[in-house]
């Protein structure tokens, strides 16, 4: 499998993101060599600092919705599909069925009760496997890692499973490619990633890439950010304009470069694109409890105001219409909350 993952900030390289996942099984089962990638946490994170202390972004891009969230992004609370993670009861058997039933993907994914009854021992098997890839220990699993796997990356699963048996049932000899289109900070690299991890895991080759690799260089993107001055969108790479034109075509080309080549279509819906500012805190600050550096909440607010407009011009659309390329049968829309789960009512199918 490979997946161009993209980076969330542009339109037009959003709706370029797809994946591959190979019309070939191999007989291989069992793990992988690589580190597993550890997930992100689902749950809103509360970073240090005194209540109103958020700065306002630069003048001339849009403020989020709420500056207080920047520095003061306590746990949100429990959307209806996130209950409280207080009972770590071990999920098997019936109790486990019984969970899986109450998910709201199950619909959209196109999986039915039966089919769950009927496959409770693989959902249980797959789980576990989910489990160790993200470090959690399966039989503790609280409440939000439970939802995690049962309710929004396993749903998921089955319908990227069901778009290849599609695939080869249609005849053809070529990897699926599946696009998955998200703003950033939403988690699509993490359910990318164990998406990859479980579909190799499983015997079926799976690889993927990222949008993020046909950027300019660095010495372009200074160049260009020189010649545009007056332009705070060109200043960092990730708005429209900011791409190897060679490597991608030209602008007007993307639906031929990008969105042809893929084959069926996951894209994660958001309330609110503002979210993305407290998105980006949450990663900076896991940066910077890793040791690493990251930027500060006046350096959040200008770099995420950069790609709102983007942000503002095209989910409209894309949300009511699908990619350019969507088709009946091909296209898979959820929509998730701020703690990046999914939500009770899930949007009906534009296509």
């Amino acid at each position: 499998m490979t997946h161009i993952n993209a980076p969330g900030a542009g339109g037009s390289a959003m709706r370029g993101a797809h994946s591959r996942v190979s019309a070939q099984r191999s007989p291989a089962r069992g793990g992988r060599n690589s580190p597993v990638p550890q997930a992100a946490p689902l749950a809103g994170f509360a970073p240090g600092g005194a209540a109103g202390t958020c700065p306002a972004p630069p003048v001339g891009l849009p403020r989020p919705s709420s500056l207080l969230s920047l520095t003061c992004a306590a746990a949100a609370a429990p959307s209806p599909s996130s209950p409280s993670a207080t009972l770590r009861a071990p999920l098997t058997g019936d109790p486990l069925v019984s969970y899986i039933l109450e998910g709201p993907l199950l619909g959209s994914c196109g999986i039915s009760a039966n089919s769950v009854r009927g496959a409770a021992g693989e959902w249980e098997r797959l789980g576990r496997q989910l489990a160790l890839q993200l470090g959690f220990e399966h039989d503790a699993m609280d409440a939000v890692q439970k939802l995690r796997i049962y309710h929004y990356y396993l749903p998921v699963y089955w319908w990227a499973a069901a778009q290849l048996e599609a695939h080869r049932a249609a005849g053809q000899k070529t990897a699926l490619v599946l696009g998955i289109s998200a703003p950033q900070g939403c988690g699509k690299t993490t359910i990318v990633e164990q998406l990859e991890l479980l579909f190799n895991w499983l015997g079926r080759p799976a690889a993927s890439v990222s949008i993020d690799d046909f950027y300019l260089t660095h010495a372009d993107q200074n160049a260009l950010a020189a010649a545009n001055p007056g332009n705070r969108l060109l200043q960092l790479r990730g708005n429209a304009g900011t791409h190897d034109l060679a490597l991608g075509t030209e602008l007007r080309g993307y639906r031929a470069a990008w969105d042809e080549l893929v084959d069926s279509w996951l894209v994660i819906r958001i309330g609110d694109p503002q979210w993305v500012f407290k998105w980006r805190l949450q990663a900076e600050e896991r940066m910077k409890a890793g040791g690493k550096a990251g930027m500060s909440a006046e350096q959040i607010a200008d770099f995420v105001s950069r790609f709102i407009p983007a942000y503002s011009a095209y989910l409209p659309g894309l949300y009511g219409v699908g990619p350019t390329t969507a088709r009946t049968g091909r296209t898979l829309i959820i929509e998730v909350d701020q703690n990046r789960s999914p939500v009770t009512q899930q949007p009906k199918p534009v296509v």
